[in-house]
């Protein structure tokens, strides 16, 4: 009889993307502090209101009191920390709208 796999526990799942997310903070750190506050002040002039896919603009729009930054070349929508954190207190209905009205239309 073949064995099945069995999904590990969301809790499980969960502590496991924390403690990836807590290391790669960790690492992230560790070279912003080795890097020279000029060179991060030229990085974050080539890449302000970039794509991360495309490297296009980003332009912002205000979905329910929410900005996204929207690319309208490559349909990517990104959030800022805290936009993010008001959309994970709403509920699923808000969700599938964002996903709704941000979807790449081709």
């Amino acid at each position: 009889m073949p064995k099945t796999v069995q999904k590990p526990h969301e809790a499980e799942e969960e502590y496991f993307a924390r403690l990836e997310v807590e290391k790669k903070c960790k690492i992230s750190e560790k070279k912003r502090a080795e890097m020279a506050q000029k060179e991060i002040e030229s990085l974050k002039k080539i890449h302000a209101r970039r794509c991360a896919e495309c490297g296009q603009e980003l332009e912002t729009v205000v979905f329910k009191g929410i900005a996204v930054n929207k690319c309208f070349h490559c349909g990517g929508a990104y959030l800022g920390r805290e936009a993010f954190q008001k959309l994970c207190g709403r509920d699923n209905h808000f969700m599938n709208l964002f996903m709704e009205i941000f979807q790449f239309q081709s």
